[in-house]
């Protein structure tokens, strides 16, 4: 093989492993940002929060999250306990994961 053809090989070979690391790059970094805003979320928030609270972490009103509790999306014992028997306080780490589902 003469030098000019090493030199293409080389090229596309570099090519393909720069293609290839983007890739696999673009494909985990979502992942890894979501890992690392929820364990810093996980310090700032606390443990339970109510429904107003709820939603803003969600990203949605407070009238969808009740509408997704209506709707049997979200139950008590599982995402969120009842204190007093009508106030709704959620459980932060649910919240999270369902955030990043979403």
């Amino acid at each position: 093989m003469n030098e000019t053809a090493q030199i293409g090989l080389d090229t596309t070979i570099e090519s393909v492993i720069k293609q290839t690391v983007r890739q696999a790059i673009d494909e985990s970094l979502p992942a890894i940002i979501n890992a690392v805003e929820a364990s810093h979320l996980r310090l700032a928030i606390p443990k339970e929060l109510k429904s107003a609270e709820a939603a803003r972490l969600l990203g949605i009103s407070k009238n969808a999250l009740n509408l997704r509790v209506y709707s049997g999306m979200y139950y008590e014992g599982k995402h969120f306990k009842l204190k007093n028997g009508k106030i709704r306080l959620w459980d932060r780490d649910t919240l999270l994961n369902l955030r990043s589902k979403e």
